[in-house]
Formats: C-alpha cells, structure tokens, sequence
C-alpha cells in the first residue's frame, strides 16, 4: 500500500511528459537558429566594416595624393622660373609679391626660397587668415622679418622679427642632402605668430652646371591638413589618422573637433 501511494505521489502528467521535450526542442531549436544568425550577423557587419575601411583608405588615398600635388607642382613651377631667369632672386620686393599671390591662389601656409647665401624671401599665411612677407638676411645678423601687406601684397609694416637659419632648417638642408625633391620632416616652431607645425614640400634648385641656387618649399600648416581631411566626411562617426612610418602622427579627423579650425 505505502509502495502504491509513493508510486503515485511521483507519476507525471502525461500532457507533461509529452510537452516538455517538445518544449525542449523548440527551445533548442531557436535558440540555435539565433545563435547562428547572431554569428551571420557579426560576420556580416565585420565584412561590411571591412569594405567600409577599405573604401575609406582608397576615398582619403586619392583625395590626398590630388591635394598633395600642388606643393610639388608649385615647387617645380617655382624652380623652373628661377632656373631660366624668369624670376630674379635678387628682386626680393618682386619674387616676395609673386609668393604672396600664389598663397592667395592655393591652399598652401607658405612658400619660401631659401639662398645658399643665408638669405630668403617667402609669403605665408601663419594665422590662415592673412597673407605675410618674410624677408631674411645674414646681414647684420641671421634675422627673419615678417611683414605686414596690403590687398596687393605690398608691404606695410613690421609685424616681428625672429632668429632665422637656412642652414638648420630642415626644409634646407634635407633636400641638399638628398639632391632631389622630398618631404621634409614635419617641423614646429613657436613663432610670434603662434604655432607653427607643418610639413614641408621641398626641392633644391640647379643651373646647368649643377651648381645650388637655392631651396624652394612649399609648406602645408598640419591643422589644415586636418581640416581637409575633415571636411571629406567619409563618415559621420568615423576616424582618419595619418601617420609617418616612425609612427609619427600627422593629422588627424575626428567627428568631434578639439582644435581650433585654420580658415
């Protein structure tokens, strides 16, 4: 009897015993079903994250090396002009109002040709708001001028004066060594003007005896670099980073804007 009432106390309904592995299987079933099409879908986005990079770096790719060019085509205009007589390196005023309308022209912060002299003149944008003329000597001493302009690039008046050495720039003395045109590395300088981060578009000047006239350069501000990189919008939430090999950072877009924009 005590055997029967035990055997009973632990039957299980058969819509039970019917149910739950059914239950089981459809449990088992789904959640199988979601597992997989979770995986698909991680795989799925992780592909279109891929080509979304991909396109990315081919979209910034062709639009830099187009932006890129115009230093180095600036540079071999310039070199060519001075190397046929065209333009006389010994006119300051003249070759200073020639950079000053080139800046205005391109989207370039400074265009400079450096003497094997010492001497130099160059047009640059520091702010990148107005255009300047830098007029340097070794004589009295190794000093750089910058000058205010009017809408014709004439000169107004002194905005300052400071320390200046062709012969330890590296937009100089890089190309000498090289004897060919290349991208100096990027330089920084706390000018009176403000600072000064750029990177350098540089080629030497030959006649035809192979003998230096000079150093032309071309120089890109690193914020504006940015900024073009920027106003690209790959992506709303995107990042672009560009770096030099040594790891160096060049520029840098973000959605967020944490510096100051250069106009």
């Amino acid at each position: 009897m005590k055997i029967q009432q035990f055997l009973r106390g632990k039957a299980f309904p058969l819509q039970l015993v019917l149910v739950v592995p059914f239950v089981l299987q459809i449990f088992t079933a789904v959640g199988l079903v979601g597992y997989l099409s979770f995986k698909n879908g991680q795989s799925a986005v992780n592909d279109l994250a891929e080509q979304l990079m991909a396109r990315t770096s081919d979209v910034v790719d062709e639009h830099l090396k187009s932006y890129l060019t115009i230093p180095h085509a600036l540079n071999q205009i310039n070199a060519d002009a001075i190397r046929r007589g065209i333009l006389k390196v010994g006119d300051r005023e003249t070759v200073g109002k020639y950079l000053w309308d080139q800046v205005q022209a391109y989207d370039v912060t400074y265009i400079g040709i450096g003497l094997p002299t010492g001497g130099g003149i160059a047009a640059a944008s520091y702010d990148g708001k107005t255009t300047t003329i830098d007029d340097w000597t070794t004589e009295p001493s190794k000093t750089n001028t910058n000058y205010a302009t009017d809408t014709q690039g004439n000169r107004t008046q002194v905005n300052a004066t400071w320390d200046w050495d062709n012969f330890t720039e590296p937009w100089y003395t890089e190309p000498v060594a090289a004897g060919k045109p290349i991208w100096a590395k990027v330089t920084t300088s706390n000018l009176p003007t403000g600072p000064y981060i750029a990177a350098s578009a540089s080629r030497p000047i030959y006649d035809s005896q192979n003998r230096l006239l000079g150093m032309i350069a071309v120089d890109i501000h690193l914020l504006k670099l940015s900024d073009f990189l920027r106003d690209l919008n790959i992506s709303q939430f995107g990042q672009i980073f560009i770096m030099e090999r040594d790891g160096t950072l060049i520029a840098i877009a973000v959605a967020t804007r944490v510096r100051t924009r250069l106009p």
